[in-house]
């Protein structure tokens, strides 16, 4: 698709998985996350709370959670480093050199937030790849 895209001077955005994924997903796997879940309020570092985007055990599942059998600790996420900007670079409202830890003291050795974290993260791909424009 990519190269008959390119042949013919086209941009756009297509779906390669149509013929293996249909449009309202896997209809099966979603009435059983309905069924087991309920949508809350989540805190995403770097984002905040989120309306709406995390899932939590349904109270008649409970039981099922292991920190209802075993003292379980959940660490709370770390706040960023002062002057972190990954929450932006998340939004796409700056790019990673723009932060004044990139490359300094938030390295994929050391990440300072979760941008640097993963291998897909936008600092750390800044960071092995350099800025390609």
């Amino acid at each position: 698709m990519l190269l008959r895209m390119i042949r013919r001077g086209e941009i756009k955005i297509e779906n390669e998985y149509a013929r293996a994924v249909r449009y309202e997903g896997n209809v099966e796997a979603q009435k059983l996350i309905n069924k087991f879940f309920e949508v809350i309020d989540a805190k995403w570092r770097a984002l905040g709370i989120i309306p709406k985007s995390g899932l939590e055990l349904r109270e008649e599942y409970k039981d099922l959670e292991i920190r209802t059998h075993h003292n379980v600790k959940v660490p709370e996420l770390p706040d960023l480093e002062k002057g972190c900007l990954c929450g932006a670079i998340l939004r796409g409202l700056a790019l990673p050199p723009q932060c004044p830890h990139f490359g300094k003291t938030c390295t994929p050795r050391n990440p300072v937030g979760p941008c640097m974290v993963s291998y897909e993260g936008t600092c750390h791909i800044f960071y092995k790849y350099g800025a390609l424009f």
